[in-house]
């Protein structure tokens, strides 16, 4: 006689998550560091940022910005992986025009983007199985 039970089993779920961070005092700081003009050593501008990743896992996390003075634009970025529940300073620098980011320099606009990371996470399901006993002629639903 056939009767069915409910059986676990392990399997693996591919799952995928935006790691999450906090930047200090969700700011991004700036500094124009001199060159030497007869050496041609442009100046640089130098941006940076205290990144912590708050997750239990690891990536890449990607620092942008723009920065602007009398007319002038720069963009810049940089990706700087950063292992669970670390804190990082990345620092990004670009060079640019001796006579230009003088006075009048504003960050635009910045943002840090999170990776998005694919782990795999370890889950139990359940399958019905169908099993057979002996009929015993005294049960009610046995033929």
């Amino acid at each position: 006689m056939p009767y069915y039970e409910e059986e676990p089993y392990q399997d693996v779920e591919t799952l995928k998550k935006e790691l999450t961070y906090v930047v200090e005092n969700d700011k991004i700081y700036f500094e124009r560091k001199s060159g030497a003009i007869v050496l041609g050593d442009n100046p640089k501008i130098q941006l940076s940022a205290i990144i912590t990743n708050t997750d239990d896992l690891a990536g890449h996390f990607l620092l942008k910005a723009t920065v602007s003075s009398q007319g002038d634009k720069v963009e810049v970025e940089k990706s700087v992986y950063i292992n669970s529940h670390e804190t990082t300073e990345i620092v990004m620098e670009k060079e640019v025009n001796p006579f230009s980011f003088q006075t009048n320099v504003n960050i635009d606009d910045w943002s840090v983007k999170a990776p998005v990371v694919t782990y795999e996470k370890p889950i139990t399901k359940y399958r019905t199985i169908t099993k057979y006993r002996t009929c015993n002629t005294c049960d009610e639903g046995c033929k």
